[in-house]
């Protein structure tokens, strides 16, 4: 995956195109207090200065990692998640409420699909011509484990938000 690739689409929703977007960050709640990831980041790239979008894109792809951490070759390519993320993503103002909205808006994308008797295609936006799940039309059964996937993490992410306090 380009590495600019989530960078470009934070540029076009913060460009003034998406009045509905808004530089939010999580110093923003906590001043003065230092952040820090496991692994040292990147110098060009603080973790701090991060969009919601960046963020929710990290977290569900961790969720992809240990989704598919046995069955690798049933994995849909990172570009496709990325991709799929920025779509759903409507300039929600946190990383809660962003992977929120996004499954959401998966499930029901899912859902209208199912009504047609289709599967849906992921392309690039800037080439829409490149289609990046036609493997999917090779083997329905890389749909069936992406659509499994999505339902796991919509189930999980329901889990967590009517949990209280307790993961069981």
């Amino acid at each position: 995956m380009p590495r600019n690739y989530l960078d470009r689409v934070v540029r076009q929703l913060a460009d003034g195109s998406n009045p509905v977007q808004r530089n939010i960050y999580l110093s923003d709640f906590y001043p003065g207090m230092e952040f820090r990831a496991a692994l040292d980041l990147p110098k060009d790239d603080p973790n701090y200065l991060k969009q919601p979008l960046q963020h929710a894109t990290q977290l569900i792809k961790r969720y992809w990692d240990v989704y598919f951490e046995n069955q690798m070759d049933m994995a849909p390519s990172s570009i496709v998640l990325t991709t799929l993320v920025a779509k759903m993503y409507e300039g929600e103002n946190s990383i809660y409420e962003t992977i929120q909205k996004v499954v959401e808006r998966f499930r029901m994308a899912v859902e209208t699909e199912k009504l047609y008797y289709r599967q849906f295609h992921v392309s690039n936006p800037v080439l829409p011509d490149e289609i990046f799940t036609k493997e999917w039309d090779k083997n329905p059964k890389l749909f069936e484990a992406f659509v499994l996937f999505m339902k796991s993490l919509y189930a999980f992410w329901e889990k967590l938000h009517t949990s209280t306090g307790t993961y069981q």
